[in-house]
């Protein structure tokens, strides 16, 4: 089973593989597949998932990099789930989907109305399943106010593409992996507490009598090594400007214009991948993980970006532009548009609909009946009374037939519309 796999330098970046048991999709890789868009390579991938947060794990591991590990100005610091994490998980996440108790306990351990919080615990689900999670959201506090930072994942293994050593096998129909799932995170439940997610000792490879002390994680083996990794799902807007050249990472914002992709980046390239140096960090990975760390931090802290990117609508894609700021070539994108450029626009001809997605539901292609949807004018109404409550970009999905999905409708394409001011207010906000 595939983990997160670090990328040291720009040669060792693999490929983003395509489906099924042998990395493609009859035998055509995704690269050779292309222009293909995201949603039609998850509906091939996974157009049989029906549970909507094991199609959103589905899409963690196996949708593009948002950003490519081997640009230079990120300095070797992106780590990539690697091009098989989705096909080697294939089994498990159907056995899953036809029996997700085990997932929907965990989430509602404590229920996260933060889309990014969420996406963090589903891949916290898969890191156990891999036996590589050693802890999830560890606080550093220099005191019982002074919060310093947090750790998203410690991982055990040198970064490798593989599970370690121990990890669970999968019998030919996926069911002893769901019931070991199961088994697992039910013995979670009486070792979580408010700060972070402690890996339990059963099934995950680490020895309970390395426990120090009672409040405490589980120590790694002498023979472990363990890394950083810091995770974000992020959803950014190109900033309509034909008079800029918009090479900076900055003329990406977000929707309620409070970051940029720049800005974000940033911050987890210069302070959080370097919470491992502070002395207070060290102190703790050393008393409750059993974890060397010297004064310049752990040897591996990386960051996990996974997300969508939005255009000016009709805008065509600038490759030029994406090399300067380091954004995967083949990276999940979508439009936006004004709430009045939505009503002047041409609605779909035949069956099919649109759909307003909750923020929750933003990472994976939509999927619904056809009761559920409504036609372009109709969605216009909707959005203007979303606007009139909160005037904050909302995002849609346009919904077409599939055969292959049982009378359900699937994401054909997606984008936000913003209200008609928002392009005024985006460009207030200058790119550093």
């Amino acid at each position: 089973m595939r983990t997160v796999m670090p990328i040291h330098n720009e040669d060792s970046r693999p490929a983003m593989s395509a489906g099924g048991e042998a990395g493609c999709i009859l035998g055509v890789s995704r690269e050779a597949a292309l222009p293909i868009s995201c949603q039609q390579w998850f509906h091939l991938r996974w157009g049989g998932l029906r549970d909507p947060h094991v199609r959103s794990l589905a899409w963690l591991l196996d949708s593009p990099d948002l950003l490519n590990p081997a640009a230079p100005q990120w300095g070797g610091r992106i780590a990539s789930l690697g091009p098989d994490a989705a096909t080697l998980a294939r089994e498990w996440l159907h056995a899953l989907d036809a029996s997700p108790m085990a997932l929907h306990a965990y989430l509602a351990m404590r229920p996260h109305a933060r889309l990014g919080r969420y996406a963090e615990k589903l891949l916290a689900f898969y890191f156990s399943w891999c036996r590589t999670l050693v802890a999830h959201g560890v606080q550093v506090r220099a005191g019982k106010r002074d919060t310093i930072g947090e750790f998203d994942f410690l991982l055990r293994g040198h970064g490798s593409p593989t599970a370690a050593e121990g990890a669970i096998d999968q019998d030919q129909n996926g069911d002893q992996a769901a019931d070991q799932t199961a088994d697992n995170t039910a013995d979670n439940t009486a070792d979580r507490d408010e700060s972070h997610f402690r890996n339990p000792a059963k099934g995950y490879g680490i020895a309970r009598d390395n426990i120090n002390g009672s409040k405490v994680g589980l120590k790694v083996q002498a023979r472990d090594n363990v890394w950083h990794c810091e995770f974000a799902t992020k959803f950014y807007l190109l900033r309509g400007d034909p008079d800029a050249i918009r090479d900076s990472a900055d003329y990406f914002v977000g929707p309620n214009l409070a970051d940029t992709l720049g800005a974000k980046m940033e911050k987890i390239l210069d302070r959080q991948l370097a919470l491992s140096r502070h002395p207070a960090a060290r102190a703790l990975l050393q008393a409750e993980y059993g974890i060397e760390s010297g004064e310049h931090g752990m040897d591996l802290a990386q960051a996990l970006v996974k997300g969508w990117l939005f255009y000016p609508l009709d805008e065509a894609p600038s490759r030029r532009r994406e090399k300067l700021i380091g954004v995967s070539p083949d990276h999940c994108r979508g439009f936006w548009c004004t709430l009045a450029q939505l009503r002047e626009a041409e609605p779909v001809k035949g069956p099919g609909g649109y759909l307003l997605l909750p923020r929750l539901e933003w990472m994976p292609p939509a999927l619904a009946w056809p009761e559920n949807v409504c036609d372009l004018s109709a969605l216009a109404l909707l959005v203007q009374a979303e606007f009139e409550r909160d005037n904050t970009p909302v995002m849609v999905a346009e919904l077409a037939p599939d055969e292959t999905q049982g009378g359900r409708l699937v994401e054909v394409r997606r984008g936000f519309v913003v209200p008609d001011d928002w392009s005024h207010r985006a460009g207030l906000a200058k790119p550093r």
